[in-house]
């Protein structure tokens, strides 16, 4: 199934020496497995044509979960106690409504998705609210299995897949009509299409190729010659590029949206992209979370959108074990190199001037003692802050900023003039006679974060977008 392909990564599940792992239920060979060395579908041996009734990637394609593609002018065996129908439509003399599809044929319907939330939404809603629930405990058993092979998914997952199995449909006693009418224009999100993202990957990894995606994997250990210090694993995925509909910022939080929160339905995370021109002029935006998966362990979630002026391409990464945040050396490299293939870089500003008009404040306070050399308390080493801005749309700016210890209050006030220069937020502070600039970090409507000021071009990190304690985040008041 093509979203297990994705979904069941993402569980961090899959060891990077692991064969692309794709569920087969009922036996029978699924997209990227085939027995006995035989070519993919769509894939032919020594350049022959496909036989009559195979079609290559991207035509109609052979039915999954337990159907088996028959010889030319034979009837598919039934799956699950039902016969297969065309997407969307009933079984004759099963069920009377188009919307009580059973469980299997709700997979069914799961395996012509992408990689996108909206399409398995569709699929719900052909079939009635028992059958939708029960195909989606399925996917969530397989995503939050921490399993890595079949026996497992079948062990663990076992209660799930009988239960969808033995359900039929649910009749109603509604008239027989017509298929509910599909979006005419439903959101787009990662899918089919082609990869046109170019890139160097850092040495080392492993790369597989699905029609899905391009999967990059790396297994290391802690220490060299035994996992008893641990070990770390990294996966990028790369997907198929995307025509752009809206903002950046809009498309970052759809496909957030579909990728991450669609695989982790529990994440809680506001993100708040970072924003980085890359050294190739193309722009990245980029953020991150900390997941579980069902076996308790930590996965780091990364979520990268290359954008060119009219396109761009997603990467997933998914880290798990014991990060090794020097990989950023490599990794930034890589990142900052990308192109994406036929397409001219986004020129748009990262960061408009709109976004941060309003007044903010941020404040932190740290708690401490000093001591003698015998440990005895000899004074407070508390300290607490606070900065306050107001940005107004004609472009000047008043601030404050205020900082108290035990033995001294501090006020410092400024006001002048500021823009926004893609990464950068310029302040000419004429009350105090200074020019500074900081890097935002990230702009999400209530929350801007920017650089702190003793270090102001710090960029955000691509291994660890969130992993910086030092940054002022601002709250709109």
């Amino acid at each position: 199934m093509k979203l297990l392909s994705v979904v069941v990564v993402v569980a961090g599940c899959i060891p990077a020496s692991a064969p692309p792992y794709q569920p087969q239920y009922g036996g029978q060979p699924q997209y990227g497995q085939q027995p006995n060395g035989q070519p993919q579908y769509g894939q032919q041996p020594n350049g022959q044509q496909p036989p009559t009734g195979q079609q290559p990637y991207g035509q109609q394609q052979p039915q999954s979960y337990g159907q088996q593609a028959q010889p030319n002018g034979q009837q598919q065996p039934q799956s699950y106690g039902q016969q297969a129908q065309p997407y969307g439509q009933p079984a004759p003399s099963q069920l009377v409504a188009s919307a009580t599809a059973s469980c299997s044929q709700n997979l069914q319907c799961y395996d012509q998705c992408g990689v996108g939330q909206p399409c398995l939404d569709s699929c719900d809603g052909k079939s009635n609210p028992t059958s939708s629930g029960l195909s989606r405990a399925v996917i969530g058993c397989i995503v939050s299995s921490g399993c890595t092979d079949q026996a497992c998914v079948e062990q663990r997952c076992a209660t799930q897949l009988q239960t969808c199995m033995s359900n039929a449909g649910v009749a109603t006693s509604a008239p027989i009509g017509p298929p509910p009418a599909q979006p005419a224009s439903p959101p787009v999100v990662a899918g089919k299409g082609s990869f046109d993202l170019v890139y160097q990957w850092p040495a080392g990894f492993t790369e597989e190729r699905t029609p899905d995606l391009i999967k990059l994997t790396k297994h290391e250990q802690v220490q060299a010659g035994t996992d008893f210090y641990g070990t770390r694993d990294y996966t990028y995925l790369i997907l198929p590029t995307v025509t752009t509909q809206g903002s950046m910022l809009g498309e970052f939080q759809a496909q957030w949206t579909a990728l991450v929160r669609g695989s982790f339905p529990a994440d809680a995370t506001v993100p708040n992209p970072r924003r980085r021109r890359l050294q190739s002029g193309f722009t990245c935006f980029f953020d991150g979370a900390n997941e579980k998966a069902r076996n308790g362990g930590d996965l780091d979630i990364v979520l990268y959108l290359i954008f060119a002026s009219d396109r761009y391409v997603p990467v997933l990464a998914i880290h798990s074990g014991d990060t090794k945040w020097e990989f950023e050396q490599q990794l930034a490299p890589a990142f900052n190199a990308m192109t994406i293939r036929g397409a001219s870089p986004n020129r748009a500003s990262l960061n408009t001037a709109a976004d941060l008009v309003g007044e903010w404040s941020t404040s932190d306070a740290s708690y401490g003692s000093y001591v003698n050399s015998s440990g005895g308390y000899v004074g407070d080493a508390s300290i607490g802050t606070a900065s306050y801005f107001t940005f107004r749309a004609n472009g000047t700016f008043d601030s404050t900023f205020i900082g108290i210890t035990s033995s001294r209050r501090l006020k410092e006030q400024g006001a002048g003039t500021w823009k926004v220069d893609d990464e950068m937020l310029v302040l000419n502070d004429k009350k105090q006679g200074r020019t500074t600039s900081r890097r935002i970090i990230g702009v999400s409507g209530n929350e801007i974060e920017l650089a702190p000021s003793y270090s102001a071009s710090t960029a955000p990190e691509f291994i660890g977008p969130r992993r910086s304690n030092y940054n002022d985040k601002f709250k709109r008041k």
